[in-house]
């Protein structure tokens, strides 16, 4: 029943923005709940993907959002803090990479998200491997961990 509550509840709030791909389901949710009412999730995918030939541990950060009557109380930014503790006490990932809108940059910023520049991202769709245009962001879960150089190939579909 919550499984099917959570579904449409994405639905709702990301209606129209699949952008014609198919999506990765979360492996780990984050939710917050005002009552019986989900106010907001952060979802995370876990995935060894590529940068350039390098395997790198990666938790994908995907489906952020808040219900609209809860938004502005700072519960996605509650949200993502527990999600990067997560990915970097649990699931111990090298990175946390996030796909996002230009207009997202100065939220994820501010919670140590950093963009990769002049990134290639490679996702796979049931016809194969295609290039993605986007904003990727890359937050090191271990102090003094640096960005390697390259292309980036997800190994699977985006989240």
């Amino acid at each position: 029943a919550e499984q099917s509550y959570l579904a449409d509840w994405a639905y709702k709030i990301f209606a129209g923005q699949d952008y014609g791909l198919e999506w990765a389901s979360g492996d780990w949710q984050v939710l917050l709940w005002e009552g019986e009412e989900l106010a907001s999730m952060v979802e995370i995918v876990e995935r060894t993907g590529k940068v350039g030939e390098q395997p790198v541990k990666l938790a994908g950060v995907g489906g952020v959002a808040t219900w609209p009557d809860f938004r502005r109380r700072g519960l996605a930014t509650a949200a993502m803090r527990k999600a990067m503790e997560f990915i970097s006490a649990q699931l111990d990932a090298e990175f946390g990479l996030l796909v996002c809108d230009k207009e997202k940059i100065p939220f994820y910023g501010l919670l140590g998200w950093q963009v990769v520049e002049e990134s290639l991202l490679v996702i796979e769709q049931p016809g194969g491997k295609m290039e993605f245009p986007s904003t990727i962001m890359v937050w090191p879960c271990h102090e003094g961990k640096e960005w390697p150089a390259g292309k980036i190939d997800l190994c699977g579909p985006p989240w």
